[in-house]
């Protein structure tokens, strides 16, 4: 009579639905879809509440710069056994409450499923949208690509063969997974030793065949090499006499050409796709489309917000030396921050004093050394400064007998990158560079960050 009871109350329960969009903004129980071999287990699970399970907001756009927030709070039964109760989202493990921030790259839906050994009952969905409309969809049909690679290679044919390799002919498909490129070509040799001359001799095919991925990630372009494989397909008689001239002759060649070519049709691809992306965008993806006779290599561009202004203003320095002190020392800042350059003092070096403790007075530095960007969610902030003393000669282990033992030390240098997962280190910060034979510099920097757009944020800025 009781299990008659629990399932008529079971079957009560069951035609309770709920649509999409309440999902995404309401407490979401899904309260009788078990699974699991052991009937105590699931009865347990059902008795499990959910208070709520939400997404907010419940749709993004590529590249915003706040993330959906999942927010979700069950309970667990007053009854033995449910303290070994676990609970999940899409197979990651989570508390009972508590909050998730998520940032698809596409329409995703989020599961909160509780567990209890092999039983297991979903508790509620909500998807977070991904909202596209505002991007533009550039395509680069297979013909137009074919004859674009016919043109650049002549220019990405490395610069010591440019008068060897002639008759270039090239074949570009695109497939769903990869753009394949088929290059074919004649090379001219201008070789002669041990009384054998080739440079008369009829000159061998070059043959390179290549397969490559194209994707995006962080709005930059990735391209991958599946395949780069360049031979020389020579005669025998050419080949022995290649050999017999030099053993590794073809073999460098082929390495050259495939060092060469690699990098400057990935520069190439590169250039010409982030020529297409205008101004206020960013690259979100490339995908290929293969269609019955439409094959096209697709650019997917969207707006890109910039909501934060960066500043980094350096402040003051000092040298540090604990292995020669009591000396002058003449210092000059080699500065790069995002691209921007500039040197720490304009002309002569900044004449300082190392003193017996080992350290010079701290300088403070011009209003000038002030270094400000607009910047989006995937725009790191990178700074690199690098010191020369003037005074200070780096000691050299190096052997004069031994050639190549001989390295250029590492100048006393700070590098540092921020980005707005740590809200672009925003304060005030001294820091030591690496050291040189015992010298260093200490640097006193800050990071002022402000919203240029308050509304695109969705939340203030966190406080110091």
């Amino acid at each position: 009579m009781t299990c008659k009871i629990r399932f008529a109350i079971l079957g009560f329960l069951l035609p309770i639905s709920f649509s999409a969009s309440s999902i995404s903004a309401q407490t979401n129980p899904v309260n009788s879809t078990t699974t699991g071999t052991a009937l105590g287990d699931a009865d347990i699970l059902d008795g499990v509440k959910v208070d709520f399970f939400t997404a907010t907001p419940s749709s993004l756009h590529p590249f915003d710069p706040t993330p959906a927030i999942l927010k979700w709070r069950t309970q667990r039964p007053s009854v033995a056994g449910a303290g070994a109760i676990h609970f999940n989202i899409n197979g990651t493990p989570f508390p009972s409450q508590g909050t998730l921030p998520v940032r698809p790259t596409q329409t995703q839906a989020y599961h909160l499923i509780a567990t209890l050994r092999a039983a297991s009952r979903e508790l509620g969905v909500v998807t977070v949208q991904l909202d596209t409309g505002k991007c533009a969809t550039l395509s680069y049909q297979q013909e137009f690509l074919n004859g674009l690679v016919s043109s650049m290679l002549q220019a990405a044919i490395p610069q010591n063969y440019q008068n060897r390799i002639y008759n270039v002919t090239s074949v570009l498909t695109i497939d769903p997974a990869a753009v394949h490129l088929r290059i074919r070509a004649k090379i001219h040799f201008d070789l002669e030793g041990g009384g054998v001359n080739i440079s008369e001799w009829p000159d061998p095919d070059l043959n390179i065949d290549i397969a490559f991925r194209l994707s995006a990630a962080r709005g930059r372009v990735i391209l991958t090499y599946d395949q780069f494989d360049v031979n020389i397909d020579a005669d025998w008689l050419l080949d022995a006499a290649l050999f017999f001239l030099d053993p590794n002759f073809k073999r460098n060649i082929e390495n050259e050409i495939y060092f060469e070519l690699s990098r400057a049709l990935s520069d190439q691809v590169t250039a010409i796709i982030n020529s297409e992306i205008p101004n206020g965008s960013r690259l979100w993806s490339l995908r290929f489309f293969v269609q019955g006779n439409t094959r096209s290599v697709d650019q997917v561009n969207c707006p890109y917000l910039l909501p934060w202004e960066v500043t980094v203003t350096l402040l003051t320095v000092r040298l540090e030396d604990t292995s020669d002190v009591g000396r002058p020392a003449r210092l000059t800042l080699n500065i790069r921050v995002n691209g921007e350059r500039t040197t720490y003092p304009i002309g002569a070096p900044a004449d300082l004093y190392v003193n017996a403790s080992g350290q010079t007075e701290t300088r403070a530095l011009p209003r000038q050394l002030t270094f400000t960007s607009n910047v989006g969610i995937l725009d790191p902030i990178y700074m690199d400064i690098v010191a020369h003393d003037g005074d200070k000669t780096p000691f050299s282990t190096c052997s004069p007998r031994i050639i190549g033992s001989c390295t250029t030390p590492s100048l006393p240098e700070l590098a540092r990158s921020f980005d707005w997962t740590n809200n672009f280190s925003r304060g005030s910060h001294t820091e030591q560079s690496t050291s040189l034979d015992g010298e260093s510099f200490v640097l006193q920097y800050r990071v002022d960050v402000r919203a240029n757009c308050p509304t695109c944020l969705g939340q203030p800025l966190p406080s110091e």
